[in-house]
């Protein structure tokens, strides 16, 4: 089992809400945290949980919101569009932390569900320009296809777990030895 990796700080955030209320900063680091994680019930909790005057008027809290509001609807196009904007120096690290998970999620989708796909789909899908769709995909190990207008995603090789398949050459062992010691008299 893959064991989850939480970024520092975060259990301390969690734990400081309990007990009470985090500062604007603070609920922004913990929401773009969970939404990089692809944790869209715990961002979701959590924008309810906020205080009403956090989320008063425009601010950064409710633009990072907007991005998982997005996500959860799966319009990708539109959160990754939401993340650009103008954000504060301290909270930019956290946005592009969310812009690579959510631009990783998509392709990594589109790798397991397709064997082919159009350049402007998943151009539309990212909300980005054809030409950088390309020259992203092309960096993932993608091939063009033979209409360019076509992208392969790379495939990856199923890897099957080899404890699972030493328990099964374990198995077969066994009732092998099993049957022809008792069976075959």
């Amino acid at each position: 089992m893959q064991e989850e990796v939480v970024p520092e700080g975060i259990e301390l955030l969690e734990k400081k809400e309990l007990h009470g209320v985090l500062s604007l900063h603070e609920y922004i680091r913990l929401m773009a945290t969970y939404i990089s994680q692809n944790e869209m019930q715990l961002a979701l909790f959590l924008w309810r949980r906020i205080p009403s005057h956090l989320k008063q008027g425009p601010s950064e809290l409710t633009a990072i919101w907007d991005v998982g509001r997005h996500f959860c609807r799966m319009d990708y196009g539109s959160s990754l569009a939401a993340l650009n904007r103008d954000w504060s120096d301290v909270t930019k690290p956290l946005v592009n932390d969310v812009r690579i998970s959510i631009t990783n999620y998509v392709f990594t989708a589109v790798e397991k569900a397709y064997s082919c796909i159009s350049v402007k789909s998943l151009a539309a899908l990212l909300g980005r320009l054809e030409d950088e769709v390309v020259q992203e995909s092309l960096k993932r190990g993608w091939s063009v296809d033979e209409d360019p207008s076509y992208l392969k995603p790379a495939q990856k090789a199923v890897v099957q777990n080899p404890n699972e398949q030493d328990d099964f050459v374990k198995t077969m062992i066994k009732q092998t030895t099993f049957f022809e010691t008792n069976v075959a008299e």
